[in-house]
């Protein structure tokens, strides 16, 4: 059960990372694909 907490929870923090740093991209990039990653 340990493990498997602790798996989800990297999963969850690098799945977090991987949002922030496309939807900071997509801001600076792509202004316009901002509605869609918002909505």
């Amino acid at each position: 059960m340990g493990f498997l907490f602790c798996f989800s929870f990297v999963c969850l923090g690098f799945y977090e990372r991987m949002m922030w740093a496309a939807r900071s991209r997509i801001d600076l990039d792509y202004p316009c694909h901002t509605l869609w990653v918002l909505g």
